[in-house]
């Protein structure tokens, strides 16, 4: 479901981010799984619950890190709670679980994860990024950055 854009401030439907670059690039986030060119190395996961509002950091976020991610060629998908939910019957088919309503938010993380392990068969890694976080170092790849984390 691709997302709505909202006028900086208030948040309401409008027209004024969609004639900003940002636009496109969200409607491409959210229909495109992966780069056309992807190597199937990894795929970095987000998702989000609130609205993507220009003015607010975690769109830009979200923005930056799917840069990131075709700029090194990885898979991307970006989940919000609605998209999944209209998903649940699918889920519950394709990988035998549910997430129950009254579970936190956070519990869908396990299954955006799952569902991008099954939409990226090849990816040999699959990185979850909180929404509030961004990839700081755009030009190291994700492994380098990781391994230069290890003792």
């Amino acid at each position: 479901i691709p997302p709505r854009f909202y006028r900086k401030g208030d948040c309401r439907p409008g027209k004024e981010f969609e004639r900003k670059r940002g636009a496109s690039m969200m409607e491409s986030v959210v229909e495109r799984e992966a780069p056309e060119n992807s190597t199937g190395l990894g795929a970095i996961v987000m998702l989000e619950t609130r609205p993507l509002c220009p003015n607010q950091y975690w769109t830009q976020s979200i923005i930056s890190n799917w840069e990131y991610s075709q700029s090194h060629k990885y898979a991307f998908s970006l989940h919000n709670l609605t998209h999944f939910q209209a998903l649940a019957s699918t889920l519950i088919q394709s990988y035998g679980y549910r997430i129950p309503s009254e579970y936190p938010v956070a519990w869908y993380r396990i299954a955006a994860l799952r569902h991008s392990l099954a939409a990226n068969p090849n990816a040999k890694w699959v990185f979850y990024l909180d929404s509030d976080t961004y990839i700081r170092l755009r030009n190291k790849p994700l492994v380098e950055y990781i391994e230069s984390l290890s003792l």
